[in-house]
């Protein structure tokens, strides 16, 4: 994925299927609304692994997705749930991890409204050491 900054999360997506997480239900069906959130343009693999929400553990994530960031996403589940948006706050959102803070939704839970593309190809191989690292092509 491309490490874009904040202001170039030019895509928009809706959330049509309440994520998977650790958060409570009722917090993950929030997201699920007809408001689009920004996304960064393009859908794929996450380049990393993705922290867990409540652990704070790094998971493995083998879906395409796209990469929201958290502030704004925060700042319209505020205006479409309140009750949600607090909770996220109360637990320390949004994070800023390299100046970004950012959600991951796969592409099972969101229907793209407008400026996303595939990702170019990337090939990992863990065959060898059991750990990811990119090849370049």
């Amino acid at each position: 994925m491309s490490k874009a900054k904040v202001e170039e999360a030019t895509g928009r997506i809706l959330i049509i299927k309440t994520p998977a997480g650790s958060a409570p239900l009722e917090i993950r069906e929030a997201w699920v609304m007809d408001e689009p959130l920004p996304c960064y343009p393009y859908i794929g693999y996450p380049a990393g692994l993705v922290k867990d929400v409540l652990t704070k553990e790094y998971v493995e994530v083998k879906k395409c997705g796209v990469i929201v960031p958290q502030r704004q996403a925060l700042e319209i589940l505020q205006r479409h749930n309140p009750v949600a948006a607090k909770w996220w706050t109360d637990h320390g959102f949004p994070q800023w991890r390299g100046g970004l803070g950012q959600f991951f939704f796969t592409e099972d839970e969101i229907v793209i409204v407008s400026g996303v593309i595939q990702s170019p190809p990337r090939v990992f191989d863990n065959m060898e050491t059991g750990h990811w690292r990119q090849m370049l092509p």
